[in-house]
C-alpha cells in the first residue's frame, strides 16, 4: 500500500473520530467506511468502526466488520480479541 493511501486512510479516520464526537454516528460511519476500503487492515479503523457499531447495538454488523479483520490479517491477535468479545454480545 502507498504512504500516501495510507495517510490518507489516517485523515480520512480523524475525520470520522471528530463526526463520532460530535454526536454524528452516520458520518462517521461513512467515514470509516471510506478508511477501511483504503486500508482493511487498518487496526484504528476497525476498532472505531465496531466502537461505533456497538455504542448502536449493531453488533451483527459490527461480528461482520471484525470478521473482515481477522480475515484480512489473520495473524493480529488483537482482530480476534474484538471477534470474541462481540460474539458474547447479543
Amino acid at each position: 500500500m502507498s504512504a500516501a493511501r495510507e495517510a490518507y486512510a489516517r485523515l480520512i479516520l480523524a475525520q470520522g473520530g471528530l463526526f463520532q464526537d460530535r454526536q454524528l454516528p452516520a458520518e462517521a460511519e461513512q467515514a470509516y467506511q471510506l478508511a477501511l476500503s483504503l486500508n482493511p487492515g487498518y487496526a484504528a479503523g476497525v476498532f472505531k468502526y465496531v466502537d461505533l457499531l456497538t455504542q448502536q447495538k449493531r453488533f451483527d454488523e459490527a461480528r461482520q466488520i471484525a470478521q473482515t479483520a481477522v480475515n484480512t490479517a489473520p495473524h493480529n491477535e488483537q482482530f480476534r480479541e474484538v471477534l470474541t468479545q462481540l460474539s458474547k454480545m447479543k
